[in-house]
């Protein structure tokens, strides 16, 4: 199994389950939720023949430097966005409505 999207689309405990009994042979993930995992996260609590089917890579799959200009660009307009009174764009969660700009 492969996951490069959002760790909340998997079940950490069920992932952890089939690691450790069968039936799936491998998983590679690029982030767990929460970010960063608490020490009991059942990913990090795996057996050590469990661990050995288990690649977690850093979240960082994304940073180049253009990425990083991009992601740094979108951040200054969305800033300016919302204190202009718009709405910021490409939310995630949902939660965009700006307050008042003081």
């Amino acid at each position: 199994m492969i996951n490069t999207s959002r760790g909340e689309v998997i079940d950490a405990h069920a992932l952890a389950q089939a690691l450790e009994k069968g039936p799936l042979g491998g998983a590679a993930i690029d982030t767990v939720f929460p970010e960063p995992p608490p020490p009991d996260h059942p990913l990090l609590n795996l057996s050590p023949e469990a661990k050995d089917k288990l690649l977690i890579t850093p979240h960082i799959a994304g940073i180049t430097k253009p990425a990083f200009n991009r992601m740094l660009t979108a951040a200054l307009e969305n800033i300016l966005r919302v204190s202009s009174g718009e709405n910021p764009e490409n939310v995630v969660n949902g939660i965009g409505k700006p307050r008042d700009a003081q």
